[in-house]
Parts: C-alpha cells; sequence; structure tokens
C-alpha cells in the first residue's frame, strides 16, 4: 500500500457520477485539499472564493475485496464528509502512492473525488 502519511493531495477533478461527466478543478468553484500526519490524523479544507471549511479525524488503513483504502472518521459532522447517508466516516481507495479516489457518494448517484498527491 501506498504511504499517505505527511501527505499533501490535491482534488483534481469531480466525477459526476452516472452522467460520466467529468469536471476538472478548474472548472469547480472551490479547491479541496486533505493532508494525512503520520499520527494517523487528517485534515480537509475547501476552499472558496470567500471562505473556507476545515475538518479534521483520523484514518486507518484496509483492505477490502483486494483493494487498499483509507478508512476516515470525522470528529464532528460536516458537510465536508462525502458519502451516503448520515455518517461520520468515508472510504478512499489508495489507487497509488500519487493518487487517492473517493467514490463514497457513487452508491447513491454522488459525485467521485478524485486527489493527486503534491510535492512540497
Amino acid at each position: 500500500m501506498g504511504d499517505v502519511k505527511d501527505n499533501f493531495y490535491e482534488l483534481q477533478y469531480v466525477d459526476a457520477g452516472l452522467s460520466g461527466q467529468i469536471i476538472e478543478k478548474e472548472d469547480l468553484d472551490f479547491n479541496e485539499y486533505i493532508q494525512f500526519f503520520p499520527d494517523s490524523t487528517f485534515i480537509k479544507q475547501r476552499t472558496y472564493s470567500d471562505s473556507t471549511s476545515i475538518a479534521r479525524g483520523s484514518y486507518t488503513s484496509l483492505e477490502k475485496e483486494e483493494y487498499d483504502y483509507l478508512k476516515l472518521t470525522y470528529d464532528k459532522n460536516t458537510y465536508l464528509i462525502q458519502s451516503c447517508g448520515h455518517t461520520l466516516e468515508e472510504y478512499m481507495r489508495v489507487l497509488s502512492k500519487d493518487e487517492i479516489f473517493n467514490g463514497s457518494y457513487l452508491p447513491c448517484d454522488g459525485p467521485g473525488y478524485y486527489y493527486l498527491r503534491k510535492r512540497k
């Protein structure tokens, strides 16, 4: 599994779900970042032109159906949680050491979020 500890990921595009439409980051009205820390905590930040929202929580690594995932558990409820239903959890599939994908909304016809690791 790619090691995400102390890494910074930036949203690159949103997969709009059943329509198949891909919305590139340049066409979104926000930027979104996730930073993973060595102590198994994370921060997700979404920045609009006039405001910024920040969410925090912890993460664990797991393997499910032969794929590697990160399970993110948020400290409190926020609109930044990208999953179906009312839960404080979301799952990110680890595609490689530089790529993660959150398809937690896809089962309920929501968008998928693709992130790429940024070098600092």
